[in-house]
């Protein structure tokens, strides 16, 4: 959930021992691409990595609806996850898979962000 589910009655800190969805914020390209949604998406993750140690962050990178986020956008999401320490990245689509076009971008952006991991996780 957005910002804790503390306010839905859950404690974030009892899961700290498990795999954790660090939250997101942006699904489509038009709220991802002003630098606000960026800073957002920043805000949000580095939020619940709180309560996750970087072993444990996964970054569930939806586009909703399916075909609501370029491949660039979601190449975005993986330099967020390497600036906030996230170790895990899901791409989640839906129903629909990814255009096949979006994975030339994608892998390009893994092997790039993969090396960022390797140099500044940790710190």
């Amino acid at each position: 959930m957005y910002f804790g589910a503390d306010k839905a009655g859950l404690r974030l800190a009892d899961y700290r021992d498990v795999p954790f969805r660090v939250s997101e914020y942006m699904f489509q390209d038009w709220s991802l691409t002003p630098v606000k949604g960026k800073t957002d998406e920043i805000f949000s993750v580095l939020f619940h990595r709180r309560f996750a140690a970087p072993g444990r962050a996964w970054s569930e990178t939806t586009s909703y609806p399916a075909r609501a986020m370029s491949a660039s956008n979601l190449a975005a999401k993986l330099v967020i996850s390497a600036l906030t320490d996230v170790r895990h990245t899901l791409f989640m689509s839906g129903l629909t898979p990814f255009p096949k076009t979006h994975w030339t971008t994608l892998a390009q952006g893994m092997r790039r962000q993969a090396q960022f991991h390797a140099q500044l996780g940790g710190h």
